[in-house]
């Protein structure tokens, strides 16, 4: 098969090169220039744009249903796993080839893809994310006991959270969830969005809490994400050696300090450092406006703000 026509984008940062002749073999580019040979099957692509594959660094997969009938169990496995299959599908034609999944599957949906059993993108993920009681994470009802939430996740489908509290059980649920096949751990160490007991402005778990999954990860050779909204939960995760951060949506000022922790820590001073902060959808109130600034003075020490999309698949935006 040869696409024809087509303008290429290379993802280097040169000019987009127009009209172009690209072979593709078993679903892979092995070819880009030249002219097909007589009688190749061949589709014209004039008008249109082809690039690498975009890469989302912030999903949920797991969270792909109706988010309130999900979070409350009243979803069967079924709706739940056609609802996932299906954004995985979507997430794909979308042009995302790689998406990191930050909390709510486990390993079963990465393999289903892998193996070509449904379509969708290389999926890195978390596993179950780490949060403690009444934390951000946590979504039982208040009258329920909370040992009771430990019996709702679906094994093999969804498992979005493992309460953890004091470090011998936050180091127990890191092994748990690398058991599991997260190839990188989450923590939640501040309130957050979709929150029934918190607010964006609590602080969730101590240093002490936080590196004994760093600690875990780094026996593993990989590393601890942190959700955080907040200067004061930012700087626990940093000081325990947590490697990145998801949202910072509310941090103020006080993130041009904490980005030089994290430069010194990572790499070293005069150096680029990576920090994914994602920002949360406008329809949130405030957040959006509060995230901006945050980007400016990150941007000024030389961090890199990753695109992340905080709850729905690209496939259908947030």
């Amino acid at each position: 098969m040869w696409l024809i026509g087509a303008t290429v984008i290379d993802g280097t940062g040169r000019e987009p090169v127009p009209d172009q002749a690209i072979r593709v073999e078993d679903g892979r580019i092995t070819a880009l220039g030249g002219a097909p040979p007589a009688g190749a099957e061949t589709l014209d692509c004039s008008g249109l744009f082809v690039t690498p594959g975009l890469i989302d660094a912030h999903v949920h997969l797991g969270l792909s249903s109706d988010i309130g009938a999900a979070l409350t169990h009243r979803l069967s496995v079924a709706e739940l796993a056609a609802d996932m299959f299906e954004n995985c599908r979507q997430t794909l034609d979308a042009g995302f080839t790689t998406v990191r999944d930050t909390g709510g599957i486990d390993a079963g949906l990465a393999r289903v893809v892998a193996g070509g059993k449904i379509p969708g993108p290389r999926i890195l993920h978390c596993g179950p994310l780490l949060c403690q009681t009444g934390g951000h994470g946590y979504l039982g009802a208040e009258w329920e006991p909370s040992h009771d939430w430990r019996t709702h996740e679906i094994p093999g489908l969804c498992a979005l959270s493992l309460l953890s509290d004091g470090p011998d059980e936050v180091r127990k649920n890191a092994r748990e969830a690398f058991r599991r096949g997260a190839g990188f751990l989450k923590m939640c160490v501040t309130g957050g969005v979709v929150s029934h007991h918190d607010n964006l402005s609590d602080t969730q778990f101590t240093v002490e809490e936080i590196a004994a999954a760093v600690g875990e990860a780094a026996a593993r050779g990989t590393y601890v994400t942190v959700h955080a909204h907040n200067n004061a939960g930012l700087r626990n995760a940093i000081e325990a050696g947590a490697r990145c951060v998801e949202h910072g949506s509310a941090i103020d000022e006080g993130a041009l300090d904490v980005a030089r922790v994290v430069e010194e820590r990572l790499q070293g001073p005069g150096q680029r450092v990576r920090v994914p902060v994602v920002v949360e959808q406008p329809a949130q109130p405030g957040v959006q406006a509060a995230a901006e600034p945050c980007r400016g003075q990150l941007g000024q020490q030389a961090v890199d703000a990753q695109p992340g999309v905080p709850a729905a698949p690209p496939g259908r935006g947030s």
